[in-house]
């Protein structure tokens, strides 16, 4: 008789707060964004995907040149490596572990730019790091397969109410 399901994903925004919707496999695919209370299909076909959903801030949805990057970029080095019969990967092994170090040394200058900015007590302060997980979390299901289930992203930041209630993000069946 056959699965009865459509080959899509499925997504209720149970929040308090509108959320960005990114479907993925090597780059975004699919996004939108989802007001509180409400629900999106997206017809994939029956696929794997990878779904996110994070808070929207009015400018933080992807863009199509992320969308392009992600599919290209991994083609383009895909082709170099098999061109130059894998001595590019060998390369850029060698690369990345040149600069492994830089952007460890920008991640930690940020850091301390940050401190100067904010001051060095508020970003050691439980209250403000279980605030900053709340609001800036972001739920992902890494393989997730297109069979049109129904996925309820709850939690969240609450509304009028103190960090203190507020409830970590989470994608459930």
């Amino acid at each position: 008789m056959g699965n009865t399901q459509s080959a899509s994903v499925r997504i209720t925004n149970q929040t308090e707060v509108p959320l960005v919707y990114v479907l993925s496999m090597l780059g975004p695919l699919y996004w939108g964004v989802i007001q509180p209370g409400d629900k999106v299909t997206r017809e994939t076909g029956r696929v794997w995907l990878t779904v996110t959903c994070y808070p929207y801030t009015g400018d933080n949805e992807p863009t199509n040149t992320q969308a392009v990057l992600g599919i290209l970029i991994p083609a383009a080095m895909s082709i170099i490596v098999v061109a130059t019969g894998g001595a590019a990967a060998a390369a850029a092994g060698t690369a990345g572990a040149a600069l492994g170090p830089i952007a460890m040394r920008a991640l930690v200058t940020g850091g301390q730019v940050a401190a100067r900015i904010v001051g060095p007590g508020i970003l050691l302060r439980k209250e403000f790091v279980d605030c900053a997980e709340k609001a800036l979390n972001v739920v992902k299901e890494t393989g997730h397969y297109a069979n049109g289930d129904w996925l309820n992203v709850r939690g969240g930041i609450k509304k009028d109410k103190p960090y203190s209630a507020w409830e970590p993000m989470r994608l459930e069946r």
